[in-house]
């Protein structure tokens, strides 16, 4: 029923085609978290996962004032 929730119209992940604009109050600061600290056998879960979402292009690399891990 909400397929399309979860997947573009092409039905891969991370394709859906929608601006996104997020309200903020007024006044509002960056703020930037530092990552949490794991193994680093988890750090390189992660790294292939990312890595993999990249590739898929669920995900892109970016450099933003807000940050969290």
């Amino acid at each position: 029923k909400h397929e399309l929730a979860f997947g573009g119209q092409d039905g891969r992940l991370g394709h859906y085609p929608a601006k996104v604009e997020i309200p903020l109050r007024e006044g509002t600061k960056e703020i930037s978290c530092p990552s949490f600290f794991s193994s680093p056998a988890n750090y390189k879960v992660m790294d292939e996962q990312m890595d993999k979402w990249i590739s898929l292009k669920v995900i892109e690399p970016s450099r933003s004032l807000w940050a969290t891990p």
